[in-house]
């Protein structure tokens, strides 16, 4: 009895480790995807530096050229998406480290309705997506095994990114 109930997560298990070696990525994937790291947040201006600005440009939103929202909008921008995912990710594993040498990497792009999307590919070869509403900071997790669950299906896993922001 016992025989049976172990054979499905055998299979599954196999299948998986199957698909993670085959070196192949989804099909519907087209972008070009590269380890990232993150990089910590630029220190404040000297005093001098922020005397010197003017009205004009203390009005003007701050801008940055890799995020899609501005930060004086008080929306999320994609490198605090980022971060903030990574850090949530490492509060459940504290001694995480990216293993690119085996394919994994971690990734932000623009969502199709106007979310921010982190991806990560484990070395597994699993990807779970964080879609994170720029507004608010709620978060919600999808995941797709290549061969297993084609298809990305939700966890039910949510949070939010506010909480995890340095």
């Amino acid at each position: 009895m016992k025989k049976k109930n172990l054979l499905l997560p055998v299979v599954l298990c196999t299948a998986m480790l199957m698909t993670a070696c085959s070196g192949q990525t989804p099909a519907e994937s087209s972008v070009e995807k590269e380890p990232i790291e993150t990089v910590a947040a630029t220190e404040a201006p000297a005093a001098e530096e922020t005397a010197t600005t003017t009205e004009a440009e203390a009005a003007a939103p701050a801008e940055n050229s890799e995020n899609t929202v501005t930060e004086a909008s008080g929306a999320i921008t994609q490198d605090q998406a980022m971060d903030a995912v990574l850090n949530y990710f490492k509060a459940d594993f504290p001694d995480y480290e990216i293993d690119s040498e085996h394919g994994e990497y971690w990734e932000v792009v623009p969502g199709d309705n106007g979310e921010i999307k982190v991806i990560h590919k484990s070395y597994t070869g699993a990807f779970n997506f964080y879609y994170v509403d720029p507004t608010t900071g709620e978060t919600y997790v999808t995941e797709l095994v290549p061969g297993i669950i084609d298809e990305e299906q939700k966890t039910g896993e949510t949070f939010n990114v506010n909480d995890y922001m340095n």
